[in-house]
């Protein structure tokens, strides 16, 4: 009787280096202040709020769809900018009052993923439970240092500033084969 493809036994996740982690990645959950923007919000006289972000990093988010990673931003309820950009960029938006850890467990339970199948982006210490509970964690540079020293995977660019696109060029890299010249 032959083996049953796909089911060999993995090594725990905790023995695991980065870039076995990295191919195992269906979702990633980014934060919306200090990942998608630098965490700056412009706050106009009508009480309109302005957030920045980085075309280079849309683009990035886009190229996911073609090698199966959905993407999910977590904003606190009531930041509308927010809504505005994941309708533009068609990206899901997922709001929260301040338990992103249970949303977190809620939402990748909703769509079959796994744990170890989540990239989590997060940039300051009220992401920290949820960099504890997936299997790649990750941080823009200006992020805090607690969290930079909980991330498995620390960004070169700031929040809002490329960030992003490090992180999506990083997945696309793991799954594209590469060819020699």
């Amino acid at each position: 009787m032959a083996p049953l493809s796909g089911l060999e036994p993995r090594p725990p996740l905790e023995e695991r280096d980065l870039d076995d982690r990295l191919a195992d990645i269906r979702l990633l959950v980014l934060e919306m202040e200090g990942v998608v923007t630098d965490g700056s919000v412009l706050l106009g006289p009508d009480g309109g709020q302005s957030l920045r972000f980085s075309r280079s990093d849309v683009l990035g988010l886009k190229s996911l769809a073609g090698i199966g990673v959905s993407v999910l931003v977590l904003a606190h309820t009531g930041l509308k900018a927010a809504a505005e950009y994941c309708r533009l960029t068609g990206v899901e938006l997922a709001t929260h009052q301040d338990d992103k850890s249970q949303l977190l467990q809620l939402l990748a339970h909703k769509r079959g993923v796994k744990p170890f199948e989540v990239l989590y982006v997060g940039a300051d210490l009220d992401d920290m439970d949820c960099m504890f509970q997936v299997g790649v964690a990750a941080c823009p540079a200006q992020a805090s240092r607690w969290v930079a020293t909980a991330a498995h995977l620390v960004t070169d660019a700031p929040g809002g500033g490329g960030a992003l696109r490090e992180i999506c060029d990083t997945l696309l890299a793991k799954r594209t084969p590469q060819t020699e010249n």
